[in-house]
């Protein structure tokens, strides 16, 4: 019998509550008395287009009777409906198929309010194996005057996680897989050691396609977390997958930033000291001299200082001097009151210090020397990267209410740390 196929109807179906794919492919007869038309709830039109040999996609949930496509044959001379049969070519490898013949009125302005049997594939996905994400078969729908090959390519329902950053912006990317038209919430919670964070849900619903969900960094606790679960809190059924990084996301909490400074001579008092400046450890050419006392003390303490004429001096003490220059002390110099040239200012882990940039640990916080730090404030976002050059004693206490206490190095010219104050609280972690 010959088909026309430059007839294309426009049948939108809608009924029982669902959202009906305008999808469809309709033909008539040679001399237009009956016609083929069809309707989807879940399947889109794939490379093939529409009508015979097409391709048709749909995303399912699993375990769960989806109808992909129903056809129908009907006449429009006097709104008769023929509902054909389905044969299946090749069976699908992940689910099962029936059939279902559901009543549904045109669109199209052919026969108005008449309910014509149409045809349904119905697909559930039943393999239990969520590694499989994937499954095709084909199938043939026939009627009296059609005949209709149809080939199914079926997405079983899932999240991928593509990224997640706790480091510049808190973002977890994601990739959700669903039915055309489902929306749900999106639930992250990290697992780890000793601690796992608590869970936290979106206030915004996500469809089908790329998701970015923002993490409350400051909400997780010290913990150094290796796996994050995903849920999409679909209805009736969420779902969930799991994500490990290639490295534990090594988590500090909120820790408090203490500061210290390099002290400077001209930031002290004027009373005076006498003292020794030696040029090296290797010329060991000492110079009877004068320093201003409170200066003197605070090189004597943080290790390092700026003085006013003759550099940056470390304390003698702090040094190999008295074992490097053993012999060459002259009268009245020890290696308290003697102070060394250098070049830079360097803290524990031997590396010049930068300010607003090194930071000094407890020894047994387990960050080691050239550990990265990366801090982001209260409001989530990110406040800088930090890198631990020194070792802090005092930063085994003094937590203020914290998880942790570090000491930043700041730029500020004064005599003493005193006058320079806190940093601030800031989340961490190990990058």
């Amino acid at each position: 019998m010959a088909i026309s196929h430059a007839r294309v109807l426009s049948c939108l179906l809608v009924g029982s509550g669902l959202a009906w794919s305008p999808s469809v492919f309709a033909q008539c007869n040679a001399d237009g008395s009956r016609c083929l038309a069809a309707v989807s709830s879940s399947v889109a039109p794939g490379p093939g287009a529409n009508g015979p040999l097409a391709n048709r996609t749909a995303t399912v949930m699993p375990n769960t009777a989806t109808r992909l496509l129903g056809w129908v044959e009907y006449n429009r001379v006097d709104c008769t409906g023929v509902s054909g049969s389905w044969a299946v070519n090749t069976p699908p490898t992940r689910g099962t198929t029936s059939t279902e013949i559901v009543m549904r009125t045109l669109s199209n302005g052919d026969c108005p309010g008449v309910q014509f049997p149409f045809n349904f594939m119905v697909y559930t996905w039943t393999d239990a194996d969520e590694k499989n994400l994937t499954d095709a078969f084909d199938a043939t729908w026939t009627s009296p005057s059609f005949t209709q090959p149809e080939h199914f390519d079926i997405t079983r329902a899932h999240v991928e996680v593509q990224s997640v950053d706790l480091v510049n912006t808190g973002d977890v990317v994601l990739n959700l897989f669903g039915p055309t038209g489902s929306t749900g919430t999106v639930t992250a919670t990290f697992s780890g050691t000793p601690v796992s964070a608590a869970p936290q849900t979106t206030s915004t619903s996500f469809g089908p396609g790329s998701a970015t969900v923002r993490i409350d960094r400051p909400a997780l606790r010290k913990s150094v977390y290796n796996k994050l679960t995903v849920t999409w809190n679909l209805s009736p059924k969420a779902l969930t997958t799991k994500h490990k990084p290639a490295t534990n996301w090594n988590v500090l909490g909120v820790v408090r930033y203490s500061q210290y400074n390099t002290p400077y001579e001209s930031a002290c008092g004027a009373t005076t000291s006498n003292v020794f400046v030696v040029d090296s450890l290797t010329g060991c050419n000492f110079t009877a001299t004068t320093l201003r006392s409170r200066f003197a003390r605070q090189v004597n303490l943080n290790g390092t200082g700026v003085s006013l004429t003759n550099g940056t001096l470390k304390a003698g003490a702090a040094t190999t001097l008295a074992t490097s220059c053993d012999g060459h002390f002259p009268p009245g110099a020890t290696e308290d009151n003697s102070y060394l040239q250098v070049a830079d200012v360097r803290g524990a882990c031997n590396v010049p210090l930068t300010a607003d940039s090194s930071l000094a640990t407890a020894r047994h916080y387990g960050v080691p020397c050239n550990g990265p730090i990366e801090l982001v404030a209260s409001d989530n976002t990110h406040f800088g990267g930090r890198v631990r050059h020194d070792t802090c004693p005092a930063c085994s206490g003094d937590f203020n209410g914290t998880e942790g206490h570090i000491d930043h190095y700041a730029s500020a010219q004064a005599c003493t740390s005193n006058s320079v104050g806190d940093l601030g609280n800031y989340w961490s972690i190990r990058n």
